[in-house]
């Protein structure tokens, strides 16, 4: 094995041939169905997802803001749904959509072909129509706040653009100097206004606005200019900024100005800061596998025929959502990331607190993606005051914040408490430390949410006669009923507590908070391991082998925590495997967020056999043909969570070391990464073949660091 620079510099240059290559998401004809086949644009507050027509272009539209409901405080501990105001929460609401119809559909469409290019966030479409070559391309800017589409007939064509909302509003048509702009806007009874703007510029020809649509004639092309806005504000009484004045028309006109050419050239530089930091190639791709559609890869996993290509697209595919649906300054990923075309969705298309909103960001810092973190933490600053006063008042004497199953952008909860859900989320912030060792975030944003969700645990507690503590009341997620000592709520409590000690060093808290800390953390209730040689899900021994429910809460400390591991707790470890080995995977077992934490469990207890097994599963049973994910329905967490699950296959650094290529999955045997991010601030850059590491490096500030490659410790030299 080599670890020396200049072979490492030799070898990774290499990989920028593979920038751009295999990163595609394509299909021969446009989408009949949204959430199958559309293919998903967005810059964190806009989302898009267009059919790709040739003569009928439809794009859907969503702002990440666009919520009904409030703050639904009322202080009850009920599970009720009467009690909990779960109706009154509100839901996240489709924006509108616009369509573009083209005069004069019977001539036959040849050579169709619609790709998503994760590498430059672009869709396009190509196609040759009446002996003419079209094309179409979008994408959302960032730093301009604009969907940008741009059509090219390959002829002068005539037809007509029409804007429409869905809840309610009018759409104005208004002419303007070499252009043609639309606009709605709305309100709903919580005070959120919105509004939204699109404007159409003809390469060549003319525009009329006329009341019901804007008409365009001679045109060989079309520059369509989309944006919308709210007067939501999370710094604000209510979250509702009463100065907002609804102007949409000015962001349109400054990227009108930019141009085509620019406005991509500054998305794209802007997009591949991000994206372009992790590169990962598998050395033993089928060629001919890169020639089918991606619904016909797709079909082929559901047949039970093996891709590890499509599951390297799927992991690349979830960095993209990730950063699609969680810019920084946006709202964080709900449980439909940023795309929802229903104005009743699913759960309401919420933050579910029990593992979804987790999970989303499972692969945010282990795949260098930490930025795309910061929109949760910033609403968990921002709902902290109101979870505090509720939790209070559902829990008379408590201190901190709880969260219930479900939430809002309000501070609104419903459902069933979730007493650890904060904590767990809370974890979160101690993790993006640990990459990224951001003192200023620690102290500033981190530390208080740590605190926030630990000073709740400290107040919500039982002790035994015999000192022994458990959390009362517990739920074991969403599986079984209310009792104490549940092993999901122990193990939460156990792992935000040594978040909080590990902390000190730079926090220096109280001494009588950190004791106290220290010292309900010792007298938890431990880990149990049952009749069959399982870790216990209950402090009674009552686990069922078969059980094929979806929820594997009792190994949070396998996975996303680290206080069970192979190597500090052999005996635990062990007797999660065999908990998990006994969960069914059939039947409820099958959600699209089940097999990414699975992946990651079994990742982190060294079988890549079984951990490929998942990750071949998620492709079988519950991914669609534009690799969207379904629970069903339509769930984002899937996909985002298999980032995570895909990087603990790669590289770990839960035990204080860094375990490169820790276990392998089939069909990932030989292949090339960089830019994986370890704790402590480093990055990692591998190749391996045949299973075994051949060359590394480590780039960070530290200059020496323990690591575990091919089974052998080691300390390894970190190039600054």
């Amino acid at each position: 094995m080599k670890s020396g620079i200049i072979s490492l510099c030799l070898s990774f240059a290499a990989l920028s041939v593979f920038a751009g290559s295999g990163l595609e998401l394509f299909s021969d004809r446009p989408a009949n169905h949204w959430d199958s086949e559309r293919y998903p644009l967005g810059n964190g507050r806009i989302g898009a997802m267009g059919n790709g027509g040739v003569t009928n272009l439809n794009v859907q539209v969503n702002l990440d803001s666009l919520w009904t409901g409030d703050a639904n405080l009322n202080g009850s501990a009920s599970d009720s749904v009467a009690d909990s105001n779960y109706k009154t929460m509100g839901e996240y609401r489709n924006l509108g959509e616009f369509s573009i119809r083209v005069d004069g559909d019977a001539e036959p469409v040849e050579g169709y072909r619609r790709v998503l290019d994760l590498s430059r966030a672009v869709e396009t479409v190509k196609y040759r129509r009446g002996g003419a070559d079209g094309d179409y391309s979008a994408f959302v800017s960032s730093p301009d706040r604009v969907l940008v589409c741009r059509v090219n007939f390959g002829k002068a064509v005539s037809g007509e653009l029409r804007l429409n909302g869905v809840n309610g509003e009018r759409t104005k048509y208004e002419r303007g100097n070499g252009y043609s702009d639309a606009e709605f806007s709305g309100g709903f009874p919580n005070r959120l206004k919105y509004a939204a703007r699109l404007r159409l510029v003809a390469l060549t020809g003319d525009t009329v606005a006329e009341d019901g649509g804007i008409k365009f004639s001679g045109c060989t092309g079309l520059l369509a200019l989309f944006t919308a806005d709210s007067n939501y504000d999370s710094g604000k009484p209510d979250f509702i900024n009463l100065d907002w004045n609804g102007d949409v028309r000015s962001c349109l006109s400054a990227a009108q100005s930019k141009g085509y050419d620019r406005l991509l050239a500054d998305h794209q530089k802007a997009y591949s800061r991000y994206f372009g930091r992790l590169q990962l190639r598998l050395d033993n791709t089928d060629p001919a596998l890169e020639k089918l559609t991606t619904a016909e890869r797709v079909a082929r996993c559901r047949q039970g025929q093996r891709d590890p290509d499509l599951a390297r697209l799927l992991f690349q595919y979830g960095r993209y959502l990730l950063i699609c649906s969680s810019w920084p300054g946006s709202l964080p990923a709900n449980l439909q990331g940023i795309w929802n075309n229903s104005n009743h969705p699913a759960w309401h298309c919420d933050y579910h607190t029990n593992i979804n909103i987790q999970m989303n960001y499972w692969g945010a810092e282990t795949t260098n993606l930490s930025e795309m973190h910061l929109p949760l933490f910033d609403w968990m600053k921002a709902l902290a005051p109101l979870a505090e006063t509720e939790t209070k008042k559902a829990f008379p004497g408590s201190q901190g914040f709880a969260y219930r199953t479900s939430a809002n952008i309000f501070g609104g909860m419903g459902w069933r408490w979730n007493l650890p859900g904060a904590a767990w989320t809370a974890h979160h912030a101690y993790e993006h430390y640990a990459f990224t060792l951001d003192e200023d975030f620690l102290k500033q944003t981190g530390y208080p949410l740590l605190k926030g969700a630990a000073l709740f645990c400290l107040t919500h507690i039982k002790e035994r006669p015999d000192g022994t503590i458990v959390v009362p009341n517990g739920w074991s997620p969403e599986h079984g009923p209310r009792e104490d000592g549940v092993a999901h709520d122990q193990q939460i409590y156990s792992q935000i507590f040594a978040d909080i000690l590990a902390c000190q060093p730079v926090v220096k808290d109280s001494a009588k908070f950190v004791e106290e800390v220290r010292r309900v953390k010792g007298k938890l209730l431990g880990n149990k391991i049952g009749k069959w040689g399982q870790l216990q899900e209950w402090e009674t021994d009552r686990d069922v082998k078969g059980d094929a429910h979806r929820h594997t809460s009792h190994l949070f400390a396998v996975y996303p925590g680290d206080e069970i591991t192979l190597n500090k707790t052999p005996e635990f470890a062990k007797a999660a495997a065999v908990a998990l080995e006994g969960r069914a995977l059939t039947g409820d077992a099958r959600r699209s967020w089940t097999w990414p934490w699975r992946a990651a469990m079994w990742a982190r207890l060294g079988n890549g056999e079984k951990a490929g097994q998942m990750v071949e599963s998620l492709l079988q049973y519950n991914t669609m043909p534009n690799l969207f994910t379904t629970h069903p329905p339509f769930q984002i967490d899937g996909n985002l969570g298999i980032v995570g699950a895909v990087a603990e296959s790669l590289v770990q650094s839960h035990e204080g070391f860094v375990n490169i290529l820790p276990v392998v999955m089939p069909g990932w045997e030989n292949g090339q990464v960089s830019g994986l991010r370890a704790r402590g601030g480093i990055t990692v850059d591998f190749s391996w073949k045949n299973g075994k590491v051949t060359d590394y490096q480590l780039h960070g500030t530290a200059k020496k660091v323990r690591v575990k490659v091919n089974g052998a410790m080691a300390d390894a030299s970190v190039k600054n």
